[in-house]
C-alpha cells in the first residue's frame, strides 16, 4: 500500500518520471529543470518512510536507485518470497470473532502484496477464496452466493459480505425485534440472505429478516433508499433502478405493489404474489416436476402427508426441459477434389486461456482428404 500512495504522490508533484533515471528525462528540458524533477522526487520518497527503513537505503542518491532498494527488500520476487504469499492466501481463514470489514481488509492486503510481486490472480479465483476462508458459521452463506452461477466476482462476495455486517449491525440495534403500524412490537426470530428470481430472469440476492407474524414478505423503500437505489410508480407499476438498470419491478394490487418475481427456495419457486401455495403445485415441483397422474396415485396412497391434488396449471418450466434440438438433415455432398469442400468449427471462450494467451481454436477438415 505504500508504494501505491508513494508512486500517487509522485504523480501528484510532477517528478515520478525521476523512477526511470536521470537518462529518461525528456531532453528538451533544461538541466535546473531535470535537476529539480529528480530532487524532488529522492526527497519525497524519504520523507515517506520511517527511520529505521531509511538507515537501510541512505546510500542511494537517486531517486531511480532508492527506490529499486526499496523494491527489492521489500517487494521480492523471488520464488521464495512467491511461495511464501502464495500461502498466506491459499491458507487464509477468517475467525469467528472478527468483524467482515477487518477480514476484507486483510484479505485485499494479501491480494495486493502478491500483485505486487507481479503474481496475477483471476478475478473468479479470488471469490472463490475469500468464499472459502470463511468460518463454518457462513456456510448458508456460501450456498447462497454459489446457488445457480456460472461465475462470480470478488465484488460480488464483498458487497454481499458487507451487506451482511451492516444488517447483523442493523439487527443488534433494534436488539432483536420490530414495530408494526399499530406500535406493537414484533419479535425478529432470524436473519438470512434469499434468493429473487426477477421478471426479467435475473437472480438476486437479499438480505431479509424473519419475522413469523407477517402474513406477506415486505421490500423496505428505507433500505433500498440507504444502499443507493432510486424508485418510481407510475400508471400501477413500480420500479426500482440503480444508474441506468432496473433492478426490480412491481404492479399494484389491491391498494399495495407486488413484486414482478419468485423467491428461490431450494429447487421450489414459490410466486410472492400469491396468498397460498397450491399443494398441486408444490409436490409438483418437490418431486422433480412430476406428472398430475403421478401426483394423483401418490395421493391416493396417502404419500403426500394427506394434501390432497387437482388439476395441474400449466409449467413453463416443464415445457423448457423436454426441449431438444432438431437434428441436423443428412449430407448428400460428393467432393471431387482438395480443398474444393471445407468443414470448419469455431470453439470458445475457454475458461482458461492458453499459454499463448488464446480463447477460441478453430478446425479446417478437407472433406476430400
Amino acid at each position: 500500500m505504500l508504494s501505491v500512495r508513494l508512486l500517487a504522490l509522485l504523480v501528484q508533484r510532477g517528478c515520478a518520471a525521476a523512477l526511470d533515471g536521470e537518462e529518461k528525462l525528456p531532453a528538451s528540458m533544461d538541466v535546473a529543470a531535470n535537476a529539480d524533477i529528480l530532487s524532488k522526487a529522492h526527497s519525497t520518497i524519504l520523507l515517506s518512510h520511517a527511520d529505521d527503513v531509511l538507515r537501510e537505503v541512505l546510500g542511494n542518491k537517486t531517486a531511480a536507485s532508492l527506490w529499486k532498494t526499496l523494491e527489492d527488500k521489500y517487494q521480492n520476487k523471488s520464488l521464495t518470497n512467491r511461495l511464501y504469499l502464495k500461502q498466506r492466501l491459499y491458507t487464509f481463514r477468517m475467525t469467528e470473532s472478527a468483524s467482515v470489514k477487518e477480514h476484507i481488509d486483510n484479505f485485499n492486503h494479501i491480494v495486493l502484496d502478491i500483485q505486487g510481486v507481479d503474481v496475477k490472480i483471476d478475478d473468479e479465483d479470488q471469490a472463490l477464496i475469500l468464499l472459502c476462508s470463511l468460518p463454518s458459521s457462513y456456510e448458508n452463506f456460501v450456498d447462497t452466493m454459489s446457488y445457480e452461477r456460472e461465475t462470480i466476482s470478488v465484488s460480488d462476495v464483498k458487497d454481499a459480505l458487507q451487506s451482511k455486517e451492516l444488517k447483523k449491525k442493523v439487527s443488534e440495534s433494534y436488539e432483536g425485534g420490530s414495530e408494526s403500524g399499530d406500535d406493537k412490537a414484533i419479535p425478529v426470530l432470524g436473519s438470512g440472505s434469499v434468493q429473487i428470481k426477477m421478471y426479467d430472469g435475473t437472480v438476486r440476492i437479499i438480505d431479509a429478516w424473519y419475522i413469523s407474524d407477517l402474513r406477506k414478505n415486505l421490500i423496505s423503500l428505507v433500505t433500498l433508499d440507504n444502499h443507493g437505489y432510486k424508485f418510481t410508480g407510475a400508471d400501477g407499476q413500480f420500479k426500482v433502478t440503480k444508474g441506468a438498470i432496473t433492478v426490480m419491478k412491481g404492479k399494484r394490487q389491491h391498494g399495495i405493489y407486488v413484486l414482478m418475481g419468485n423467491i428461490v427456495t431450494g429447487t421450489v419457486a414459490v410466486s410472492s404474489s400469491e396468498q397460498s401455495i397450491d399443494s398441486t403445485e408444490l409436490w409438483h415441483c418437490r418431486l422433480g416436476h412430476m406428472s398430475a397422474r403421478g401426483l394423483a396415485i401418490l395421493s391416493k396412497k396417502g404419500l403426500l402427508n394427506g394434501a390432497e391434488t387437482g388439476k395441474l396449471k400449466f409449467c413453463e418450466t416443464c415445457v423448457m426441459g423436454k426441449q431438444h434440438k432438431v437434428k441436423f438433415s443428412s449430407g448428400k455432398h460428393t467432393s471431387t477434389g482438395i480443398l474444393e469442400y471445407i468443414h470448419s468449427d469455431l470453439w470458445g471462450p475457454a475458461r482458461v486461456k492458453s499459454h499463448g494467451g488464446c480463447s477460441y481454436f478453430v478446425t479446417f477438415i478437407d472433406d476430400y482428404s
